[in-house]
């Protein structure tokens, strides 16, 4: 399936925007001078979108360069985010810690694309994922 872009609502980017909205995110990241790289992990919490529909196919695109991704996963443990503390430095590495489930994505010069069947994702919002991810 072909990303559409509407050059008039995002003139550069090609993320689904429309049919997923990042909420929150969480950065836990590394500088390792000797490589000249930044490592590490982003959590991200969506919802649905504005013109969220019953997909037949989880697809989340986001809009991403020079980065070489190891891993991206979808948190399995239940995260109550109607509290989310944001000083609380124990609650972000309890968030950053918890189990994940790995999901398939694929990856060009300008964005990240994550699939999964859907079936489990009708009504589990809001999503949490983990990107485990390296500059270049």
């Amino acid at each position: 399936m072909a990303v559409k872009v509407n050059h008039s609502q995002d003139l550069s980017l090609a993320a689904n925007y429309n049919q997923f909205e990042i909420f929150h995110h969480l950065l836990d990241l590394r500088c390792d001078l000797s490589r000249n790289v930044f490592q590490g992990c982003l959590v991200i919490f969506l919802k649905q979108g504005t013109d969220w529909t019953d997909l037949t196919e989880f697809r989340v695109v986001l809009d991403c360069s020079d980065l070489e991704m190891a891993a991206v996963e979808e948190i399995t443990d239940s995260i109550d985010t109607t509290d989310l503390d944001l000083a609380n430095y124990s609650w972000m590495n309890y968030i950053l810690s918890l189990s994940g489930r790995k999901l398939n994505f694929t990856m060009d010069d300008w964005t990240l694309t994550i699939k999964d069947n859907l079936s489990k994702y009708r009504t589990s919002f809001p999503l949490v994922l983990r990107l485990s991810y390296t500059t270049s």
